[in-house]
């Protein structure tokens, strides 16, 4: 398990998600370290591995200092995510960095925002074309936003055709809200 937090610790820095604290930081204030383990999840399209930070832990002891040898400092410089407000800071955040789109189809930001439940979507339309000029929206909307919106499915095969394969689902039965 050890390994596995270790390995998504050293690959992260260098996509933006965490920086290292400088050796010596200059902390007056008391210090905590939250706990977390390694959330394996082997049949996950994207993140084979997370890191769940345990939020609802509290410092037993502020008088026995850790040992700074077997401390990493890292500063997380996104929202944490692995904590049971995950999905509403998630919802959150993907509402308010549409709302701050300046360019782009003001329809399909409504449309998004409307049809948003935590991270997930579902958009409608009666047609292919409108659906794909819609995908290529939501696309340059989210790159827009940081962020990467994948894993789309029409029941139009001719659809899923124009749409790249790493933005497909790989799975051919989906569940909304739970449901199959």
């Amino acid at each position: 398990m050890l390994l596995c937090i270790l390995h998504v610790y050293y690959r992260t820095p260098c996509k933006g998600f965490i920086e290292d604290i400088p050796s010596k930081p200059q902390i007056s204030n008391p210090t905590y370290y939250k706990p977390q383990q390694a959330l394996i999840k082997s049949t996950s399209a994207t993140t084979k591995t997370r890191i769940v930070l345990d939020a609802s832990s509290k410092i037993k002891d502020v008088n026995i200092p850790p040992t700074p040898i077997n401390i990493r400092m890292l500063h997380l410089c996104r929202l944490p995510f692995g904590i049971n407000a995950s999905s509403l800071l998630l919802g959150i955040s993907i509402q308010y960095g549409l709302e701050q789109q300046k360019q782009g189809d003001k329809f399909t930001i409504k449309q998004l925002i409307e049809n948003l439940y935590v991270g997930n979507l579902l958009m409608l339309n009666s047609t292919a074309q409108p659906l794909l000029n819609t995908y290529h929206i939501c696309k340059r909307i989210s790159a827009n936003m940081s962020m990467n919106l994948r894993q789309f499915i029409t029941n139009d095969d001719n659809c899923n055709s124009h749409i790249t394969d790493e933005d497909k689902i790989t799975i051919s039965s989906v569940k909304i809200l739970g449901i199959p």
